[in-house]
């Protein structure tokens, strides 16, 4: 279960930062290579067609893009001065140095629930409050900022350098303004965090499990599945009972109900926007006294 909870969290809440680095990688190998390819081609390549040309410059660049040497000696281009190696490691680091970092406090949020007896996986309402709290921390916020400055500054000298010979500036444009455009949205989008309605720091929150399928497993980020939670409760209060069924494992959830309405109302206590409320107030199984939702 450790594998599916790891290989969901890697594709779906690190989505944005593998997809910066992807964008990141296309920008500065097409800058790179439409810099490079304005140069005249040595008298020993005049005769290689232009596809196999294009395609040893991609190979050097490719190699100059992860070394901080300046003077990089290419089979068809000599670069004597490299930032693309700088912009690209510079990336690299930043992205994997975050990845890491979360990768980290997963694994420290499993063994500290593992030491208490509890499981941890992608269907428990533990690691949909995890990864809630987890974006909330201040050193997430401080790196997901730092991407996005590092994005804007070197995306300004990319853009920059691409506007110098005025004569390919159009071309150099419509050709990178797709991966620079994907760079700025999923650096962007790490700063941004739904707030869900849910305490989820209340027990009874972090006992429930969901339902979630394969595809959900590979497609389904966390944000996704509380806000098809929060549609859910928004549905029961209208005597539509059954997307709460969807979402919500009743019996993996170990409510104690004998009937379906009283496991529904655990459910909707499990999902109470107050944690103290949510903490008190299904032992007394009188919704009537709690603030938020309504008996069904």
């Amino acid at each position: 279960m450790i594998a599916k909870t790891a290989f969901h969290f890697f594709i779906n809440e690190c989505q944005p930062l593998y997809m910066f680095y992807l964008g990141w990688y296309t920008v500065v190998t097409h800058s790179a290579c439409f810099d490079r390819g304005e140069m005249p081609r040595r008298a020993e390549f005049m005769s290689m067609e232009s596809d196999d040309y294009q395609a040893c410059v991609l190979a050097d660049v490719g190699k100059a893009l992860f070394t901080f040497t300046q003077n990089v000696q290419g089979k068809c281009v000599v670069l004597e001065q490299n930032p693309w190696g700088y912009l690209n490691l510079s990336g690299l680091i930043l992205t994997v140095a975050m990845i890491c970092n979360m990768m980290a406090h997963i694994v420290m949020e499993r063994n500290a629930l593992k030491a208490q007896g509890v499981k941890f996986h992608h269907t428990s309402g533990h690691y949909l409050s995890f990864t809630f709290k987890m974006q909330g921390k201040a050193w997430y916020s401080a790196l997901a900022y730092i991407l996005l400055g590092y994005t804007g500054l070197a995306g300004v000298y990319v853009v920059y350098h691409g506007l110098m010979n005025p004569k390919y500036a159009m071309m150099f444009l419509t050709g990178q303004a797709p991966s620079i455009l994907l760079c700025a949205y999923s650096a962007y989008s790490l700063t941004r965090r739904h707030v869900s309605v849910f305490a989820m720091g209340n027990l009874f929150f972090k006992s429930l499990h969901f339902k979630r399928t394969t595809t959900d497993l590979i497609v389904q980020s966390n944000d996704a599945l509380a806000v098809k939670v929060e549609q859910a409760v928004f549905h029961a209060h209208h005597k539509q009972f059954h997307f709460i069924e969807e979402v919500i494992d009743f019996e993996k959830s170990g409510f104690l109900g004998s009937t379906h309405e009283e496991r529904i109302e655990e459910a909707l206590f499990a999902l109470h926007p107050k944690k103290k409320m949510a903490d008190t107030a299904w032992r007394s199984k009188s919704a009537g006294d709690v603030e938020g939702y309504a008996k069904m």
